[in-house]
């Protein structure tokens, strides 16, 4: 081919191949889509939620429930698991959060990218972390408890030792 051809062609078959390797590197990423919306929409309603006076809480979470019954869809599920997630007294239980949140973790691949599983499946780590932090807290807790108690006994046990001590002198 005819150098001058060569160079003309160059920037074209550039301006050709670019927006198809972009395309393809950009295959596996995920698509923000309606899921997308509906995941960022339940981020919302979870940060709002928790602004809430205690009575206006269990009310969403009574309704929350009954649309999970009515419905039990991915978006209810990760709902009502995630008003269950939240620290407020009202609202939070972590043992019908994780049971709530689990099944998101166990998504298929194909399923992987639905953002509205991946929010639940994060909202389920946060709580086994929550509830692991919480047992190791108890744990120390109960040892220090011990601790302290075999000080007491030992401290019982020389003020013993002391008034025999002193019985024995008079």
């Amino acid at each position: 081919m005819n150098r001058p051809i060569r160079r003309l062609l160059r920037p074209l078959c550039l301006a050709l191949a670019l927006p198809l390797l972009l395309a393809a590197g950009c295959a596996g990423l995920p698509v923000a889509g309606p899921d997308a919306a509906s995941a960022a929409e339940l981020l919302d309603y979870l940060a709002a939620t928790v602004r809430l006076p205690a009575d206006a809480q269990k009310r969403e979470l009574a309704q929350a429930a009954l649309d999970y019954k009515t419905e039990a869809s991915p978006l209810a599920r990760v709902r009502l698991g995630g008003l269950h997630a939240q620290p407020a007294a009202a609202l939070r239980d972590d043992a019908r959060a994780l049971a709530l949140l689990e099944p998101s973790t166990r998504v298929a691949p194909e399923a992987a990218r639905d953002a509205v599983q991946r929010l639940g499946a994060l909202l389920h780590a946060q709580v086994a972390e929550r509830v692991r932090a919480m047992r190791e807290e108890a744990r120390r807790h109960d040892l220090l408890r011990q601790q302290l108690e075999a000080l007491k006994a030992v401290e019982r046990s020389i003020a013993e030792r002391e008034e025999r001590m002193r019985q024995r002198v008079r």
